[in-house]
């Protein structure tokens, strides 16, 4: 069975406009919070799987907020390119995450690998919203 119910939302289109622009602001500031939250979760899960020699490239991970809805995870350290792109010295390298491509580290994978995160974490956001905004 379906539950329905009616909601009167103020006395003029302006009450209503006013409702509507609140619902969006708050539905982009949670959706904007839960994409900054896996950026974390990714962030950690690229820490624990960084290959570690020195400790360098795994402690030089960072969350970049580029814009609102874009969110940058990035490595400041001077050999990370080599850590994460094809490296023809590491092909074939047990070493490696993808040993036919040479990429030591699969940051790519991880990422993809929370991307159910994200889609939950926003659906959770917006179901959140939705009952605050009900009454």
């Amino acid at each position: 069975m379906v539950d329905f119910a009616v909601e009167t939302i103020g006395d003029s289109p302006g009450d209503i406009e006013s409702r509507l622009t609140e619902v969006n602001l708050q539905a982009s500031n949670r959706a904007n919070q839960a994409l900054m939250d896996t950026a974390r979760d990714v962030k950690d899960e690229l820490e624990k799987t960084s290959p570690h020699d020195t400790g360098e490239y795994e402690s030089s991970w960072y969350v970049y907020p580029a814009k609102e809805d874009e969110v940058w995870i990035l490595n400041e350290a001077d050999h990370a390119p080599y850590v994460m792109l094809p490296n023809s010295r590491m092909v074939g390298s047990e070493q490696a995450d993808l040993p036919t491509s040479g990429v030591l580290h699969n940051v790519e994978g991880v990422a993809r690998g929370e991307s159910n995160t994200l889609s939950s974490a926003i659906q959770q956001a917006i179901q959140d919203l939705m009952e605050e905004f009900s009454v």
